[in-house]
């Protein structure tokens, strides 16, 4: 069964090197460009649900994304949409790109998939030799005081976030959600609050009394709403994922079972965003193939995103802010003065590049995971390919230690969220989430009750020796 992994590993690569001296000879022709690309994919896809013993793993849900956002474009032209080209421009810089330009971007995305793959197959595989984690000794942390204590503090924050957040939208627009991200920078305690709630479902969900799991569960899905009333469909999309994932996450079942839950999430995704205040589509029946394809190319735009990132020169605070929490604040107190959100935040600082005038009015284009590691690698090819290839083995690690470390459990748990929408996401997002839950751990080892005589490890009980 290992020789088999492997040799799917080794079939991506030889499909890899193929398309790669193939698209030079193509003649410009996007469709058969696309069909290269979905083909690999789908490759990738399936080595990854063999080689993950054909279960919902993180890898996996990550990779359909990863299908929408950044293949959304090839998968719409390949399924036949009209007067659109697939290097496209962002609508901050519309033009067409080059065809060489775009080659090297898709080139880029491969190399992501292979070696993320390869990365995957080894963390794997080395998970019979998993030695205990010294973390594993809180498995049966009892936190459920602390839970029920702060589960109302949390349900007002949600309710009444949210309802600011939806009478903004109502008052300015969409838009009006990002108006202030041109502006100086100061403290958004609101982002604060949200990183710790989101730590407590992942510890409720972990370490709580199946009640606490329901409700924060509850609450996980009810901010997830209210969010997409407000015009943000990406959380709920990551919501419905992490559902997905743990309620089937330790089932075997067949990868067709798989892909036709995930469609139709896709669909219900599609059909619950008209309720969103959010301008998306003029719906009719008649035009619902036609939606469907519109929805791909659009949400494929992280493609031209990802390409446009790469092309752009950043300074060492955009290395240092990317990446550590609370960074405008920290520049702010050493350098004085106003700090602004590009000055630091690649996100912002790319929008600012391509369009100031836009991003001033509270446009933005978002990012990537293949941008962070493009823009982490220093552009430079040999440090990208090692960094995609420690992605697939660093999910591939916490996969693995989700059986027998509850610490893990309850992270990935409040982290799915932002790891499932990685492709679209950033790793600054990651790291604020990893530091905001460390500490929210931190409160529950001191403040924890005296344990019970059973531990649940990843959500199945077992008995203490």
């Amino acid at each position: 069964m290992i020789f088999f992994k492997f040799l799917l590993v080794l079939f991506n690569f030889i499909w890899w090197c193929i398309v790669s001296i193939s698209v030079h000879h193509i003649d410009e022709n996007q469709y058969i460009l696309s069909a290269f690309f979905v083909v690999q994919y789908i490759l990738v896809l399936y080595a990854i649900w063999v080689i993950g013993n054909k279960r919902v793993n993180i890898f996996l849900l990550f990779m359909f994304t990863f299908g929408l956002f950044l293949g959304g474009r090839f998968f719409a032209i390949l399924l036949g949409i009209e007067n659109r080209d697939l290097f496209e421009g962002t609508f901050f810089a519309p033009e067409i790109i080059p065809w060489n330009i775009g080659i090297s971007w898709i080139n880029y995305m491969n190399i992501f998939l292979c070696l993320s793959l390869l990365g995957y197959t080894f963390g794997v595989l080395k998970s019979t030799s998993i030695k205990p984690l010294m973390l594993s000794k809180y498995n049966n942390m009892n936190i459920d005081n602390i839970l029920n204590k702060l589960f109302y503090i949390f349900l007002f924050f949600v309710i009444f976030d949210r309802i600011m957040a939806i009478k903004l939208v109502l008052a300015e627009g969409y838009l009006g959600l990002y108006m202030n991200d041109a502006e100086a920078h100061s403290v958004n305690f609101s982002s604060i609050i949200f990183s710790i709630f989101l730590s407590f479902c992942g510890l409720a969900v972990a370490y709580g009394k199946p009640y606490n799991k329901k409700r924060y569960i509850f609450l996980f899905i009810l901010w997830a709403f209210a969010t997409l009333i407000a015009g943000k469909r990406g959380s709920l999309g990551g919501v419905i994922l992490t559902l997905i994932w743990l309620a089937i996450r330790n089932k075997n079942i067949n990868i067709l079972k798989v892909l036709s839950i995930i469609c139709f999430a896709l669909l219900g995704l599609i059909g619950i965003s008209f309720l969103s205040l959010r301008d998306t589509y003029d719906f009719s029946w008649g035009k619902g193939y036609q939606i469907l394809l519109d929805f791909l190319f659009d949400q494929g735009i992280t493609f031209a995103v990802f390409g446009e990132a790469t092309n752009i020169s950043y300074t060492w605070l955009h290395y240092v802010g990317n990446i550590l929490p609370g960074a405008g604040s920290l520049i702010k107190l050493f350098r004085g003065g106003e700090v602004f959100q590009h000055e630091f935040f690649v996100l912002a600082h790319l929008a600012n590049s391509l369009n100031s005038e836009l991003y001033s009015l509270g446009y933005g284009l978002g990012w990537s995971i293949l941008a962070d590691l493009f823009f982490y690698a220093f552009k430079i090819i040999p440090i990208y390919v090692v960094l995609c290839w420690v992605t697939g083995y660093f999910i591939a690690r916490l996969e693995t230690r989700l059986k027998d470390c509850n610490f893990i459990y309850a992270f990935v748990f409040s982290t799915t969220p932002i790891i499932f929408i990685w492709a679209r996401g950033t790793i600054a997002n990651f790291t604020r989430a990893l530091f905001w839950f460390l500490i929210c751990f931190l409160i529950c080892v001191i403040f924890r009750t005296k344990s019970s005589t059973t531990k649940f490890v990843g959500n199945n009980k077992v008995k203490n020796l």
